[in-house]
This record gives C-alpha cells, structure tokens and sequence, in this order.
C-alpha cells in the first residue's frame, strides 16, 4: 500500500478487532489510519480513513492498540508518547480522534542527554502492549514495563 501521508513509515499496528491499521509518520511528523475494506480479506485503504498531525509529535515512532481500542503512539525526539481514542460513528466516513493525555516516560534530565547528541533518538520508541501491560523500550532506560487502566 502506498499512499502520500506515508511519509518514511517507521511503526504500524493492528486494533485488536482489525478493524483499523495505523502507522507512524517519522518523516511527516503524523499518524495515518486505514480502515479494513473487507471484514474477510486483509485490505486497508488506499485512503486514510484519519490523520493525526499533532503538534505534539515530533518523529512518530511506533505505534500501538490497547485491547479497548486506544492508540499509543512514541515519539523519538520527544520524552513523552500520546494515547488518542478512536470511536468509529455511523454514517460518518472518518472516525472520531481524541487525544486522551500524553505520558512523560522517563527523567527529563536523562532524555535531554541522549536528545542533545541526536534529535531523533531520544525518547520512547517501541511498544508492546499485552493485556493491561505495556511495554515500552528507549535508549535512555532500555525496557520499561507499566500497568496500566482503561477508562
């Protein structure tokens, strides 16, 4: 798949339904959301049923889905990752995003270390996300594991 908002794709997760495919924008700063055409075949697209450009993201990294649906998204160049609700609404062609909080993952003095030799490779990069744990890994503290609650 290719698309003009794929720029240098750097992440990409299913939501646990299939329902949605995100990727992560390193080279144009957003996340881009495709939509299952076909509820039996794997096909996504080719238009971006969302966009999120948010001011926030620096070089979007990674990306995730919590079992409740939620987007994780890692930003290297930042000390943070943004959490977004998707809500899909009837009769409407793109999905409702809202940004639910951004998470500060690590010390700021730390991160502002390793960011000053490097703009891009500070910060969180990979998740994982199992049951109610995520797992997030970065070149200041490697693997962190948390908890975490779905509201």
């Amino acid at each position: 798949m290719k698309h003009q908002n794929l720029q240098q794709p750097d992440g990409l997760g299913f939501s646990k339904c299939g329902k949605w495919l995100a990727t992560a924008n390193h080279g144009g700063g957003s996340v881009t959301i495709f939509r299952r055409l076909a509820s039996s075949r794997p096909f996504y697209g080719p238009e971006p049923a969302a966009t999120i450009k948010d001011v926030d993201f620096r070089y979007p990294h990674s990306v995730a889905f919590t079992p409740a649906g939620h987007l994780m998204v890692t930003n290297a160049g930042a000390n943070y990752l943004n959490i977004y609700r998707i809500t899909d609404r009837w009769f409407a062609k793109k999905p409702l995003v809202e940004p639910v909080m951004k998470l500060i993952v690590n010390d700021e003095s730390v991160f502002l270390t390793v960011n000053a030799k490097n703009k891009m490779e500070g910060g969180p990069k990979g998740l994982a996300i199992h049951g109610k744990e995520l797992a997030v890994c970065s070149p200041e503290f490697g693997i962190m594991i948390y908890r975490y609650r779905e509201h």
